[in-house]
C-alpha cells in the first residue's frame, strides 16, 4: 500500500510540476501536456495499487494473481515518474503477496513435503505420548481436557 500511495504522490508532483513548467521552457510546448497526462496516470496508478493491496487484506486466497498485477503495476509506474521509492515498494510488495502463503495452505505444503518424506505431520498442542499443553508445554495424556501443571484447557 506504501508504494501505492508513493506511485500516486509522484503522479500528483508531475501534474504540478506541468503546471510551472510553460514558464520554464520556451521551445517545446507539448512537455506540461505530457507531464501532466503522465502524472494523471500515476495517480490512477497508484489508487489501483492501493485498492489491490486492501483487498489482499480481505482476500488472502487470491494473493499470487493480485500480487501479479500489482508486480506489472509497479513497471509501469516507471513511465509514470513514480521515483525510486514508488517503484521499490511497490515490486516488494508485489513479489511478498506472489509469495505469500495462508494458514491453510502452509499447512497444506508441509503435510504434502512431509508425505514426500514419509513422515506423519502431528497437529499443534499434539505429541505422539499424549497433548501437550500450548501455555506450559508439559505433555498430558491423551485423555485430559486440562493441563496437569498448570490447569489450562488442552486443545482437542
Amino acid at each position: 500500500m506504501l508504494g501505492g500511495l508513493f506511485v500516486a504522490f509522484d503522479g500528483v508532483w508531475l501534474i504540478v510540476y506541468a503546471a510551472y513548467l510553460p514558464d520554464q521552457v520556451e521551445n517545446t510546448p507539448y512537455l506540461p501536456t505530457t507531464y501532466a497526462i503522465l502524472g494523471s496516470v500515476g495517480i490512477v496508478l497508484g489508487i489501483i495499487i492501493i485498492f489491490l493491496a486492501t483487498r489482499l487484506k480481505s482476500h488472502p486466497e487470491t494473493s499470487r494473481s493480485v500480487g501479479l498485477f500489482i508486480l506489472i503495476l509497479s513497471i509501469f509506474s516507471i513511465f509514470t515518474g513514480a521515483g525510486f521509492f514508488g517503484l521499490f515498494f511497490t515490486f516488494m510488495g508485489g513479489l511478498l503477496a506472489m509469495t505469500f502463503l495462508t494458514r491453510e495452505q502452509r499447512a497444506q505444503a508441509i503435510q504434502e513435503a512431509a508425505a514426500q518424506e514419509g513422515m506423519a505431520v502431528v497437529p499443534a498442542g499434539q505429541t505422539s505420548a499424549g497433548k501437550a499443553c500450548l501455555k506450559c508445554g508439559t505433555v498430558n495424556p491423551s485423555g485430559n481436557a486440562y493441563c496437569s501443571k498448570c490447569g489450562a484447557q488442552l486443545p482437542s
